[in-house]
């Protein structure tokens, strides 16, 4: 502080003696070859600040126009007359030999740092004269008191600043002793090695551990990072301090001690949400439960409308019983752990849509890798696991038949600890089978009927998904509507049966003019991912599919770009068809993402199958000429 404080008074008490010496900028490029400089924007690390004793000295600069913006070529000071030495402003005029070249002289300290172009008005005016071939303007006399009067309101402006300078980083350096003193202050040694190596274990995570700790008295939540996870700590940090909601985690402070990254976050004494449910002999009451979740259902609703202070939108990505605290008055929850949290850009990429989270709780298009790459599907992604986390409140509420709590999904899982065998049997569960948690329809009694299933309706609006939606096809005045309608339980079709049937079939064809694209993984020896198959004459798409290991990598994308080139350089017609289902909404989506038009609709074209003779066959198609 003190060399700080010391650097700004030198550098005051040198601007009072101005005139003592004229402090010119040099700037000597170093040359590439005989015609070519390096041009500089400023002078913050190329220029030099020397001194001039001369009585005629003046500051000297020469710039260039380069598309349209003024860099510095050359910055030096010269001997010059009187006209040179009464310029106080560098005001650029244009050199007649160069036409991109622009000079200018002054006689203020630094002043060639600061150029101005010549006013129109005062142009007609000025005579300019060349030294050693450079174009020098020469300008208007200013009066002496003139410059006296500047240069008193410049010293003003200096000493204010100085001292508001002064004030603002002894306030800065005194918050900042007072906000870590109680970890980085010699006294507090003990405290430290109690804190972070004797401090109460609560819970060890795959990225951080919780403790109970001391903080000025209270007791507090200090959460710990693994070094290795410094971004996901700042990131933390960053969403953390951006947003204030009563329902969403606090931060109290945060730094580094030793290699140890830390958050101090309020202790909550009921713990997290999935520990109160485990209780036994734990109902919450109706009032209760609705508290419950309102708290989260405003939580969530501040993250995704973008009601914070950066006024951007965010998404959780990892919210689960697990991750939500009671409040000490057992009335409204607290939404915690915004690690993986992200702030949603208004253009978005892949990186946004990485499988992150928890396998229990992650949402099918994610488990599958076949998520839209929207802004809305981010938000599924956190309404899905905020639907399972309100199944679990629901099911524990005294208008509920009372069950024993269980984790979602945990009526289906067979008893098998491993990961890997997890992950394979959730994906089952939800991806293939289309399942939900399960739990009663019918309230304990009629008084709380409506309620109850309004709650059920809403939950199952939450955790619906592509899997779990049509269209609704609606002819309207000779234009066709395409509604998104949720269906429960989820319809779920065998596209493998149906294309096995769709195969032998494809046997009786002549199929030799037919475009048949296929996707490789080179790692795997050459292993297929994908496919895509053109019929050909009729220059119609009637297979795209790729492994639900490789979704959502763009494999896709690059079949169909591939087909729809092949199919222009046929020559058979002027567009290609594509023919998808109102039960299929994520290839709706997906062709509509290509650029592909829907033209028309047939009710009846599957009306010879029994399994699927209720769905409508959607006709799209892409215009080569567009």
């Amino acid at each position: 502080m003190l060399s700080k404080t010391n650097l700004s008074l030198f550098v005051f008490i040198n601007l009072i003696n101005l005139s003592s010496a004229l402090v010119c900028p040099t700037y000597l490029p170093r040359q590439q070859n005989a015609s070519q400089y390096r041009l500089i924007k400023s002078c913050q690390t190329d220029c030099q600040f020397p001194t001039v004793d001369e009585k005629h000295a003046v500051c000297l600069g020469i710039y260039s126009n380069y598309s349209g913006e003024i860099f510095i070529k050359q910055l030096g000071a010269i001997s010059s007359d009187k006209q040179c030495l009464m310029s106080k402003q560098c005001i650029l005029e244009r050199d007649l030999m160069k036409s991109q070249t622009f000079t200018c002289c002054c006689s203020m300290d630094n002043c060639t740092l600061n150029w101005t172009s010549i006013p129109p008005a005062r142009a007609s005016v000025i005579n300019s004269t060349t030294i050693n071939n450079v174009v020098i303007i020469e300008q208007e006399h200013f009066s002496w008191k003139l410059f006296l009067i500047i240069f008193i309101f410049l010293m003003i402006i200096i000493l204010i600043t100085f001292i508001f300078s002064l004030w603002k980083s002894l306030k800065t350096s005194n918050k900042k002793k007072n906000k870590t003193s109680f970890l980085k202050s010699p006294s507090s040694a003990s405290l430290m090695e109690q804190l972070f190596f004797s401090a109460q274990e609560i819970v060890i995570g795959k990225n951080s551990t919780v403790y109970k700790a001391i903080f000025k008295n209270d007791v507090a939540a200090l959460k710990v990072y693994k070094q290795a996870n410094l971004l996901m700590w700042k990131n933390e940090v960053t969403i953390l301090r951006s947003i204030k909601h009563e329902s969403i985690i606090k931060v109290l402070s945060e730094g580094q001690f030793g290699t140890h990254l830390y958050l101090l976050l309020p202790y909550y004494d009921n713990g997290t949400l999935q520990s109160y449910l485990r209780t036994s002999n734990r109902a919450l009451t109706s009032k209760q439960c609705l508290t419950f979740l309102h708290s989260l259902a405003s939580a969530i609703s501040y993250l995704h409308t973008g009601q914070s202070d950066i006024r951007m939108p965010i998404v959780h990505r990892d919210i689960k019983s697990s991750n939500i605290l009671v409040a000490n008055d057992e009335l409204s929850l607290c939404l915690a752990d915004f690690g993986v949290a992200t702030i949603l850009p208004q253009v978005l990429t892949e990186k946004d849509f990485v499988q992150i989270g928890t396998m229990r709780y992650m949402a099918p298009e994610l488990l599958e890798g076949v998520i839209t790459y929207t802004h809305d599907a981010l938000y599924s992604v956190d309404m899905y696991a905020l639907a399972l986390v309100f199944w679990e409140i629901l099911t524990q509420c005294d208008i509920y038949p009372l069950t024993v709590y269980q984790a979602p999904y945990e009526e289906y899982l067979a008893n098998n600890q491993e990961e890997s065998c997890f992950a394979s049997q959730i994906y089952n569960i939800v991806v293939i089978r289309g399942l939900r948690p399960t739990f009663s329809r019918q309230a304990n009694d009629k008084k709380h009927a409506l309620l109850h299933d309004g709650l059920c309706s809403l939950i199952d609006a939450c955790w619906a998904t592509d899997a779990d939606m049509l269209y609704d096809v609606i002819d309207d005045n000779n234009e066709i509507k395409l509604i998104e309608h949720p269906v429960n339980p989820p319809y779920v079709k065998d596209y493998d049966q149906l294309n096995l049937n769709a195969s032998e079939t494809w046997s009786d064809m002549d199929t030799t003019e037919w475009g048949i694209f296929l996707a490789l993984d080179e790692s795997q020896n050459d292993k297929p991912i994908g496919g895509a198959i053109v019929m050909m004459p009729e220059c119609a798409l009637c297979d795209l599919r790729v492994t639900p290991s490789h979704r959502r990598l763009g494999v896709g994308k690059a079949l169909f770009e591939r087909a729809l080139e092949w199919t222009k350089q046929q020559g058979k017609t002027t567009r290609m068809s594509i023919e998808t289902q109102n039960t299929n909404v994520s290839a709706c989506r997906f062709y509509s993402a290509m650029g592909a038009k829907l033209g028309d609709i047939d009710r009846n074209a599957y009306s010879h199958d029994d399994e699927v003779k209720h769905e409508v066959r959607l006709n799209w198609y892409i215009d080569f000429k567009q």
